[in-house]
C-alpha cells in the first residue's frame, strides 16, 4: 500500500533525525483535517497497527490535531482495538497543544498557533 509505504519513509526519516539530535522517541502529529467518510476504512487501520508493532517504543506520543466531528464515529470503532499502551499515547490537541509537544521552530508557519506566533 503505498500510504503504508509513505509512513514508513517519513518515520525511518523521523527516527534517524530524531537519533542526530540525541532523541529516540518520536511525536507524531497527525492533521485531521478534511477527514470524512471516505477515510473510515476499517481494514486501513490494520495496516497501522502493524507500523505500531514494527516499531515499539519508538513513539512518544500520538497528537491528533482538527478532528472534525465525523471523526468521533470511526474513533469509536478502532478505539478497542488499540492496545492499552499505544492508547496512552493518544492525545486529541488544538493549535496550541502542539506546542507543548513539538517545538515551535519545527511546526510549519501555517500550523504556529497565532497566540503564540507574536512571541516567535
Amino acid at each position: 500500500n503505498e500510504t503504508i509505504r509513505l509512513v514508513l519513509m517519513c518515520l525511518e526519516a523521523a527516527i534517524h533525525a530524531g537519533e542526530a539530535r540525541g532523541t529516540e522517541r518520536v511525536t507524531l502529529a497527525i492533521d485531521l483535517d478534511g477527514f470524512g467518510s471516505r477515510c473510515m476504512d476499517l481494514e486501513g487501520i490494520k495496516p497501522c497497527k502493524n507500523v505500531g508493532e514494527m516499531y515499539p517504543g519508538r513513539v512518544g506520543q500520538v497528537l491528533l490535531w482538527r478532528a472534525p466531528r465525523i471523526f468521533g464515529m470511526f474513533w469509536r470503532a478502532i478505539k478497542p482495538h488499540i492496545n492499552p499502551a499505544t492508547f496512552a499515547k493518544i492525545k486529541f490537541v488544538e493549535a496550541a497543544g502542539l506546542c507543548e509537544f513539538i517545538g515551535v521552530d519545527d511546526l510549519p508557519d501555517d500550523v504556529v498557533p497565532m497566540q503564540n506566533a507574536s512571541a516567535i
